[in-house]
């Protein structure tokens, strides 16, 4: 975002319908916190690091991250225990109790898909997916009936009319070749390490793209994840 757009911005007046949770108005603190972030952006050349001012730039779009371990200026703006709370309430009640794959599910969906080379060999893919998903739980089972849907067509359609996401990057914007689109999942999976700074502006776009499709599409929430290899 260049300075010409900063110089700009306004931060909008909260809406009449407060967000309020455990009693704190989470959107009056946020409304403050928007204006205060979006001052020393404006005040600091756009901020000298990307990845230690994340959170202000997350704010400008109505974002706020919830890290187990809470950053210092968001704890500083907001209710450190409400927004812990919000944390876990938005883990358990909307996501449910947390759950890892064993270590041999893990290697053996690995060497699965590292055998996928292209769409021809898309039915045995399935086939061995089968397999696995006949003989686990339905949690498990469910995930990995999640790999079925393997993007054929890259395209940004998600996005077709004026809108600042319009002809982002492929992997940003896929819509698959079924009958709808994918718009309650978006993740990325780097397959190599890659600087911290790189992560950071990554998971911010994820964040911009989520929150799109959630005030789009009037969805209730987004599972959003981003992996990196060692």
């Amino acid at each position: 975002m260049c300075m010409c757009r900063l110089s700009k911005l306004k931060v909008a007046d909260c809406r009449s319908q407060s967000f309020i949770f455990n009693n704190i108005s989470i959107t009056k603190c946020l409304h403050q916190y928007k204006k205060n972030s979006l001052a020393y952006i404006k005040s600091n050349d756009q901020a000298e690091s990307f990845n230690g001012d994340m959170n202000k730039w997350l704010a400008l779009h109505n974002i706020i991250k919830l890290n187990k371990r809470l950053d210092f200026d968001l704890a500083r703006a907001f209710d450190k225990n409400a927004l812990d709370a919000l944390r876990c309430h938005f883990k358990t009640n909307l996501f449910g109790k947390p759950n890892r794959f064993s270590n041999a599910l893990k290697l053996q969906l690995l060497n699965i898909l590292g055998e996928y080379k292209d769409e021809g060999e898309l039915r045995k893919l399935k086939a061995n997916l089968s397999k696995i998903m006949s003989r686990e739980s339905d949690a498990v089972s469910r995930v990995i009936e999640g790999l079925f849907v393997i993007p054929c067509k890259f395209d940004n359609q998600l996005f077709g009319e004026p809108h600042p996401l319009r002809g982002s990057r492929p992997d940003y914007a896929v819509e698959v070749d079924l009958d709808g689109s994918l718009i309650n999942l978006v993740g990325e999976v780097k397959f190599f390490p890659c600087p911290r700074v790189s992560l950071a502006l990554d998971a911010f776009r994820l964040g911009m793209f989520a929150m799109a499709l959630i005030e789009m599409h009037n969805l209730k929430c987004i599972m959003l994840f981003q992996a990196k290899g060692k």
